[in-house]
Order: C-alpha cells, then structure tokens, then sequence
C-alpha cells in the first residue's frame, strides 16, 4: 500500500519510474483498487502492459502501461470515489521509485458575514462599526479572507453608542 486518493480529487498524476535510466521492465507496478478494495487496475494476477482507460465513477483515467519507462496513471477530471494506490512488486524486487499528486479543492461554501460590533470609540457618545468576517458556511468558523476574495463584501455598518451619558 502506498497511499490513498481522496473522493474529489483532481489532477491526479501517478507515476513509477522505472530502476535504470531505459529500464521499463522493473518488475514493478502499479495497481489501483476502489473503496471496496477491489482492484480497478492491475492486480489480481493481471498487468496491464499497454496504454489501458480506467473509468472511476464516470472520470476517465489514462494509464500508459507497464511497458513505458515511466508507467503513469492520470486524469484531470474530478474522481468521485476513494482510491487506493498499491505498487505490486515481483521477482527481484528493485525498490519502488514511486511519485503521486492531486489537487483537492478547499470548502467554497465561504461567505462574508457580519459577526457583531466592535468597541465603542468613546465612553460618551462614540461610535461602533460592524465587523465584517470571511466564514465558512458549515461551520460558522472564521477563515482567512483570502478564502472571500471575488466575493462582495458587505459595507461595514455604524451605529452610535454610549448615547446616555454627558461629558
């Protein structure tokens, strides 16, 4: 087992290198299984050696095969299941060389909110603004407000305060 490719994810880009510079008969290679651990490419006493599609949940997946120098599996598409990624090593066990990446996108579900008021800017007779915070929805957390940018932000709302007092 080598890792695992989370549900969502894109870009996804796999790849074993074989041992020697021109050597694609490493003798190891790698295997893909689904959430069910059942084995979506490669394993179960069958390799692929030829370029070879994989369908994940409707998100096509190009594998080259094990007859490449750099056997690769990648898509840009967004997978929509879990998937395990496996090196099957056989006869004389050269080490893995493996790489793997994937881009997995940040809850968007953020918004601009006002959250309260501020401090008063006087004991008698001052002035209070609203505090404008970038939040995820779910959750009600306050996130960078990077995470808001493009957004409209509310304008910030004032309000007298401390009104009941002479100085």
């Amino acid at each position: 087992y080598v890792a695992n490719i989370p549900s969502g994810a894109t870009d996804v880009d796999i790849r074993q290198y074989g041992v020697r510079r021109h050597d694609s008969d490493d003798q190891n290679y790698l295997a893909l299984a689904n959430a069910n651990n059942d084995y979506i490419l490669n394993g179960n006493f069958v390799v692929h050696t030829g370029p070879f599609k994989i369908n994940v949940q409707g998100a096509m997946m190009e594998y080259t095969g094990t007859a490449h120098m750099v056997e690769r599996i990648n898509t840009t598409m967004m997978i929509a299941e879990s998937l395990r990624l496996y090196v099957l090593t056989v006869g004389n066990l050269s080490p893995p060389n493996v790489t793997f990446s994937y881009m997995l996108s940040v809850s968007k579900n953020v918004k601009w909110e006002n959250l309260g008021w501020g401090r008063c800017t006087s004991i008698c007779n001052g002035v209070k603004r609203s505090r404008i915070q970038c939040i995820r929805e779910d959750d009600h957390l306050i996130v960078s407000k990077r995470r808001c940018r493009g957004m409209m932000r509310p304008r910030r709302l004032t309000r007298r305060c401390n009104t009941e007092c002479t100085l």
